[in-house]
């Protein structure tokens, strides 16, 4: 019997040519090489998608002249701009663009070799993200505030100290953490308790105030450097760090600084790449384990901040616990927030 749409469909059994066999066509398809590709990746935003390709199995990145992307809908096929090789990396990254929040897309990668033909196709599915709403309303409230003291009950005149605290207590679905004005430096905090799709956690800034959470070293920011001369400045810093910003306090201006592999590379201001070429650049840093150096040549102490993360995210999180994070500014973070 056959099952369609959970109804079953008796038929009568017959008998098969050998050569419609199952067992005959796996035969036929082993005496070919079937490259093998692992699933494409796509990571959807409001109205952009990200799309990951990596190159089948046992096929070298010089075989594939180019990899080329469509949009599938209603039979008909829209090319998008080709993806393009990472570094030289064996996987593929392109951006789709113009499209609509909370939909459904189907797309199809096809790689093409030196010839010109095209030898593996794949058709894959991605979502966009849905335009955010306003959260249900807290069934509780726990209030964070700088001045605050993690002792207290976490209400609005009596709220707890760190973010930390409060996410401790935050077990129970429809809980809100409302964050004070002011600047909290925490990060890498575990999973947030599990709320639901009617009733999620909220983790929210408070109304008319300004909330940052910031992932980066509190003691760099006031740090003495040391001026090495020609632009370098040198600092102590246990670790390491992928993120370090130069904030200038009059104008508000936040630039990244460049992550070099080694402090010759820093003094060289240079930056080799096989792919895209060598290019001089204009500010940079290095962590050697024990401190932070800099190249910074418009670095003034009191008049410019330096800005080096210690923190990969806010907390540990995923869809699926129903968190979400509303009226907060998330800095200095490692990755994702």
């Amino acid at each position: 019997r056959s099952v369609m749409n959970n109804a079953c469909i008796p038929y009568k059994s017959v008998m098969l040519p050998s050569m419609l066999k199952p067992t005959f066509w796996i035969s036929i398809l082993m005496l070919f090489d079937v490259p093998e590709i692992q699933p494409a990746e796509t990571y959807g935003n409001f109205h952009t998608m990200g799309v990951v390709l990596d190159a089948p199995k046992g096929v070298a990145p010089a075989k594939i002249r180019e990899v080329r992307l469509f949009q599938v809908q209603n039979g008909k096929s829209r090319r998008l701009l080709d993806p393009v090789q990472v570094h030289n990396y064996s996987y593929y990254a392109g951006s789709v663009f113009g499209l609509q929040p909370g939909t459904e897309y189907r797309f199809r990668a096809e790689l093409v070799d030196a010839g010109g033909k095209v030898f593996h196709r794949e058709e894959f599915n991605g979502r966009t993200r849905p335009e955010p709403s306003e959260p249900p309303k807290a069934r509780r409230e726990i209030h964070v505030a700088t001045n605050g003291n993690d002792a207290n009950p976490g209400t609005a005149t009596q709220p707890k100290r760190t973010l930390a605290e409060a996410l401790e207590n935050a077990n129970q679905a429809g809980t809100h953490v409302i964050l004070h004005g002011g600047v909290y430096f925490e990060g890498d905090l575990p999973a947030v308790g599990k709320g639901t799709a009617e009733a999620p956690i909220v983790i929210r800034g408070a109304k008319g105030k300004t909330a940052i959470i910031d992932g980066s070293d509190r003691a760099c920011l006031s740090a003495t450097w040391k001026n090495l001369g020609s632009g370098y400045f040198s600092a102590p810093f246990v670790g390491s760090t992928k993120v370090v910003c130069v904030e200038n306090k009059k104008t508000g201006e936040v630039r990244r600084l460049y992550p070099v592999g080694s402090l010759p590379n820093l003094k060289a201001r240079k930056v080799g790449r096989s792919t895209f070429g060598t290019y001089k650049i204009t500010e940079a840093f290095f962590c050697t384990g024990k401190e932070l150096v800099i190249y910074c040549p418009y670095y003034k102490s009191g008049e410019t901040v330096i800005h080096a993360a210690r923190r990969g995210s806010v907390a540990e999180h995923s869809r699926s616990r129903h968190v979400v994070y509303s009226d907060l500014t998330c800095q200095f973070f490692h990755g994702q927030v």
